[in-house]
């Protein structure tokens, strides 16, 4: 397969997929299938019988305004026809050629731009393509040529059943053609001695007339409004105030096939054009040759206008993004223009389809650079063999341009790309989200009402310990006075913190509030602006055939499995998740925040019931280890006492024994001996009570550091 054959099937790939490239970026559009015929009206210098075409088209449509399409129709029974050829000067009749059958065969692309709604609806169509023809030789070769053909329409649409609609058509297809070098056998040329150099590649024209059943496939229906639609509203709706436009002054360079008597060149310009959202963009052109292959500003006599569209394949505003081109133009030369041949205004003028890619470097909004390859194919013949016919001639143009943006740009351009689905699915996260936060406030009120009345148990304990504290006071049990104070701070922490708490869960409660209402104001704003408007219907009444409504169920199942991974869980419904279609959510951070709180406030009861079990049992057992200490008190001060008073007893004795075995002592020496050993035993006895005292404290203080270690313990 050679490189023409290439060329033709990247440009017929850019026709049916250039749209289709975006469908993995873009929800929401339409799907068509058009089977079509119509009936041709030829120019007398095309040399072709009238006749009819049959064939098809299929497209990608963007809301009800804009549809991208992809075409191909060959001829039904078609003929040669020279009898009214202008043949000038030559003295002979175009009878003396016959006719012969002729193969017609047209494929390319267009867009259909849709005038206004509703079921009668007008509309134009402005597309180019390839034509070819396949001449029967009879018992020589067929004679088979190419050209490239530009074609514009006005037409009317019918609606008159669920996704079918009738088209009626009227379109003028234009092309270059040498009919006597293209439409004739070299040997019936010899005949009759013709030659091809003597006639000219004129632009011809055509009229067709024809009808087409439109199916719709899938996606939008045939009198309903998507969001697409409501988009091109807003950015239209007042003329192009809402635009930007696009000022893309442009430098390049032309390799021209070498059957083309075009010299290559380096050319200057600028493009003017507008887009339509983030990804599609349209774009008019003008290019001037210069001289002598270099670049300069002196122009040359060739020129090329045309348009295109852009096809980017991200919405980025900064950074690369590539992008497919796809449009068509002419090639306008002038009488002075200076060909590869050496010779003056021979070069002829001609049509041209293009098709190809490039790359944009987004430095900012509103200025980017970019650098763009295009295949231009163009119909030419081997300038060098009279005897070949015209065939599709590929040649290579390369470009680069400051891409400059002017004036206000849209205030939604993202929503031209946005279906109808897709605003259900926000508009049911946003009411989703609103019951979530609405569940949110519901729990923390729940919370802070727990937890109030967890500060009111509190503070009835704290009075029942102040009681306690001064019925202490009074007992003078100071170990239990301590107790307690330290006991009553520790409740005042506990109330304090429960105050903090009620006041977090007041704020909770009022920013759920506040977001619930937010979202619920935002979800009915999506409603309002993106819901499908109908048809106007009969009878003031909506009415959905079954087909509509599989079709809108459908619809609104594509848009929730397409934005599943974004949505928040529903709510809980009786302890379990809610099922959507898709799968079982998860909750979502809101309910993870309700689960905490009632986490939180579960685990605070149960601490607080736990201490204050243990602060019971403290207390029980720190009064039972008080009557335990003073038990052993008592038992040590009376061993004590009761050995202190068996010494001196003892000590009575001995000095009883003493005095009797002294008898020569008197009296008054006796008396002296009683009193000393009465004041030791007073001395003694006091003595043995105030280590009993400070035995007695000694057992309270370390009482008290045992039940602090235990405090510490427990916490």
């Amino acid at each position: 397969m050679n490189i023409k054959h290439y060329a033709k099937s990247f440009f017929l790939l850019l026709a049916l997929g250039a749209g289709c490239g975006l469908n993995a970026q873009v929800n929401g559009l339409s799907y068509t299938l058009q089977p079509t015929i119509n009936y041709n009206i030829f120019d007398d210098q095309s040399a072709l019988d009238n006749g009819i075409m049959y064939g098809g088209r299929l497209g990608l449509g963007f809301g009800q305004n804009v549809e991208l399409r992809a075409l191909y129709m060959r001829s039904a029974s078609q003929n040669t026809n020279f009898s009214n050829f202008d043949f000038d000067d030559f003295d002979f009749m175009g009878d003396e050629l016959g006719d012969r059958d002729i193969d017609l065969t047209r494929y390319g692309g267009e867009v259909k731009l849709n005038l206004s709604r509703g079921k009668l609806l007008p509309y134009l169509t402005v597309g180019a393509g390839i034509q070819e023809f396949a001449l029967d030789g009879g018992d020589f070769d067929d004679l088979e040529s190419e050209t490239i053909y530009a074609a514009g329409g006005l037409g009317v649409t019918f609606s008159f059943l669920d996704r079918f609609t009738l088209n009626l058509e009227a379109r003028n297809t234009s092309y270059n053609q040498n009919a006597i070098q293209n439409l004739v056998l070299a040997d019936d040329r010899d005949r009759i001695n013709l030659d091809p150099k003597n006639f000219t590649a004129d632009r011809l024209y055509n009229w067709s007339f024809g009808a087409g059943l439109e199916f719709y496939l899938g996606g939008r229906r045939p009198g309903t409004l998507s969001a697409v639609d409501q988009a091109y509203s807003e950015t239209f709706g007042n003329g192009f105030r809402n635009v930007s436009l696009l000022v893309e002054p442009t430098l390049g360079n032309v390799n021209w096939d070498d059957a083309l008597p075009y010299q290559d060149t380096y050319f200057g310009g600028a493009s003017l054009g507008l887009d339509f959202g983030p990804l599609v963009g349209a774009r008019v052109f003008y290019y001037r040759s210069m001289e002598d292959g270099d670049v300069n500003f002196d122009f040359d006599d060739l020129s090329m206008y045309g348009a295109d569209f852009r096809f980017r394949f991200s919405s980025v505003t900064t950074g690369l993004s590539p992008f497919l081109t796809v449009g068509g133009g002419y090639i306008d030369v002038q009488d002075d223009y200076l060909d590869r041949n050496g010779e003056f205004g021979q070069a002829p003028s001609q049509g041209f389809a293009s098709g190809g890619g490039g790359i944009s470097l987004n430095i900012t909004r509103n200025f980017r650079l970019t650098g763009t390859y295009r295949a231009l194919l163009t119909t030419g013949s081997d300038i060098e063999n009279v005897n070949t016919t015209d065939q599709i001639r590929t040649s290579n143009q390369w470009t680069a341009g400051i891409n400059l943006a002017f004036g206000k740009k849209a205030a939604r351009p993202d929503a031209v790309f946005s279906s109808t689905a897709d605003a259900r699915v926000r508009a049911q996260q946003n009411a989703d989200q609103a019951r979530m936060q609405a569940a949110l406030a519901k729990q923390a009120q729940e919370n802070k009402d727990a937890t109030n009345q967890l500060r009111a148990d509190y503070e009835m304990r704290m009075d029942d310990l102040r009681a306690e504290l001064a019925q202490a006071e009074i007992d003078q049990d100071t170990a239990l006075v301590a107790e307690l104070e330290e006991e009553l701070d520790e409740a005042e922490e506990v109330v304090a913190e429960l105050e903090d708490r009620s006041e977090e869960y007041d704020e909770t409660i009022a920013q759920a509030q506040a977001n619930q209402a937010a979202l619920l104001d935002e979800a009915a704003t999506i409603q309002q602006n993106t819901a499908p408007a109908a048809a106007p219907a009969s009878n003031g009444r909506i009415s959905l055939t079954p087909a509509e409504l599989e079709g809108l169920i459908e619809e609104i199942f594509e848009g929730i499995n397409a934005g599943m991974n974004m949505m928040p869980a529903p709510p809980m419904m009786g302890g379990q998740p809610m099922m959507m279609p898709g799968g079982e959510f998860g909750m979502a951070t809101d309910t993870a925040r309700i689960n905490q709180m009632e986490r939180e406030i579960a685990d605070l009861k149960a601490a607080m019931g736990e201490m204050t079990e243990l602060q019971k049992e403290e207390r029980e057992l720190n009064a039972a280890a008080r009557e335990e200490n003073k038990e052993e008190l008592r038992k040590e001060m009376n061993e004590s006492t009761k050995s202190i008073l068996t010494a001196i007893q003892d000590m009575r004795s001995e000095i009883r024994q003493e005095l009797d075995n002294k008898s020569n002592m008197s009296d008054k020496e006796r008396k002296q001996i009683n009193k000393a050993a009465a004041d030791e035993a007073a001395k003694a006895a006091k003595e043995a009570e105030k280590a009993a005292k400070e035995a007695q404290r000694a057992a309270e203080k370390a009482a008290k550091k045992a039940e602090k270690e235990a405090k510490k313990g427990n916490n």
